[in-house]
């Protein structure tokens, strides 16, 4: 009987591809607000009131939007967010800087303990990576709360990012 001729170990190449948009055709955030417009026109806010999603915005080191992705869909107490996949999209994308984005489907715009507890783990992966965390957005049909702006992430040197 022949023996089975056994595959030879196999190396499979892991490519990473991405092509940056035209700089003229990525909108800069310069503050929550300018952030809020932009996350506006991806969002479609007739879902928001139904369960709770979570989006990043990736940025240049000049706060240029590189894309954005959505990275959870949970249900109207909460969603799970995979911390991983965010910095695989930074990474792959050449971030330098992020923004977190997630609803209240209550339209409770105040941010929770299990809110700011993520938006620091976050922030404390992305120092490793060197991709600062700028701003961590909450959203409802009522309007925005920006972490950033009410003191609840501050940057190394102790100051707001914007």
């Amino acid at each position: 009987m022949e023996a089975k001729k056994r595959d030879s170990k196999k190396m499979y190449e892991v490519g990473i591809v991405y092509k940056r948009p035209l700089f003229d055709t990525m909108p800069v955030i310069k503050n929550s607000c300018d952030a809020h417009t932009v996350l506006s026109e991806l969002i479609d806010y007739d879902l928001v009131d139904f369960k709770e999603y979570f989006w990043v915005l990736l940025l240049t080191k000049s706060n240029r939007v590189l894309g954005f992705s959505q990275i959870g869909m949970g249900d109207t107490a909460g969603v799970v967010v995979n911390v991983k996949e965010i910095f695989q999209l930074a990474l792959k994308t050449n971030a330098s800087g992020i923004i977190l984005c997630h609803n209240h489907p209550s339209g409770n715009l105040t941010s929770s303990k299990p809110d700011r507890t993520l938006t620091e783990k976050i922030k404390i992966a992305g120092n490793i990576f060197s991709i600062q965390l700028v701003d961590h957005i909450i959203i409802t049909r009522e309007g925005f709360y920006s972490l950033a702006d009410n003191g609840d992430i501050l940057v190394p040197d102790n100051t707001l990012p914007f």
